[in-house]
């Protein structure tokens, strides 16, 4: 059984499409190079529904990501949209939808290892919108969002784009942390030079004041909330385990 908190609902991570009656419309692209969700999501007639990875540096999230996109989850089809890749890659290269400001602002933010502010969102629209234009996602298509939102003013503007339908939590305590960035456990640390310990123990002060209250937050907005343990050995399999891949979700 999947673990869960508060009320049932629905299950489905992102489902994206036209309006019906254009031709092809289940399997169109919407989103154009450029557009905010914003405007993609009135041209479409719909809001995007979303699932929501949640959990500190290293317990797992993008491995995780990586596994539900390949096996797929709950009967459906998954696209992985890791926010934090996102930005590093906008980062690294002179093309795409960021204007030079943006990616400076980026830049900065990687550097001082500071969240995206309210102010700033419009850099988060257009990163998930490009990610949306370069992969077709069908009606029955599952979207997991990894690290956005990240804080509950992000969360905030974008209820009028997304329609969160679940929030996964990967609960994991701070000792366990460090042990698992240290065995690599996710296989996804290599290379990462800001896997100090000093580095990570910032990191997920800032989880803990910031990320962590968005439980809260979707709770309150009566969004169903599943916790899933992970400890030092668990793997990517483990975690998507619990989530009762087979089933049929938070029923």
């Amino acid at each position: 059984m999947v673990p869960r908190h508060g009320e049932v609902g629905p299950y489905i991570v992102i489902m994206c499409g036209g309006h019906p009656g254009a031709p092809g419309w289940r399997d169109a692209k919407y989103i154009e190079q450029g557009r905010t969700l914003r405007q993609t999501a009135e041209t479409a007639g719909i809001p995007w529904k979303a699932v929501l990875l949640v959990g500190p540096t290293g317990s797992g999230k993008t491995p995780l990501g990586q596994v539900l996109q390949k096996k797929g989850l709950w009967g459906r089809p998954c696209l992985h949209f890791d926010f934090g890749e996102a930005l590093r890659a906008s980062a690294a290269q002179q093309t795409g939808p960021l204007t030079p400001g943006e990616r400076d602002v980026v830049e900065r933010s990687l550097r001082q290892g500071t969240l995206l502010e309210d102010a700033h969102f419009p850099i988060a629209e257009k990163l998930l919108a490009d990610f949306l234009a370069q992969r077709t996602a069908k009606s029955d298509t599952l979207v997991v969002l990894n690290g956005l939102p990240r804080h509950i003013g992000q969360a905030g503007a974008m209820e009028s784009i997304i329609d969160l339908q679940a929030l996964v939590s990967l609960e994991c305590g701070p000792a366990t942390l460090w042990e698992r960035i240290r065995l690599n456990a996710g296989g996804d640390r290599g290379g990462r030079a800001d896997d100090t310990l000093k580095e990570v123990e910032r990191r997920v002060g800032v989880f803990r004041n910031r990320t962590e209250p968005l439980l809260r937050y979707y709770r309150e907005q009566r969004v169903p909330v599943l916790l899933l343990q992970v400890g030092t050995k668990t793997t990517a399999q483990d975690i998507y385990g619990q989530l009762d891949p087979d089933g049929a979700g938070p029923v």
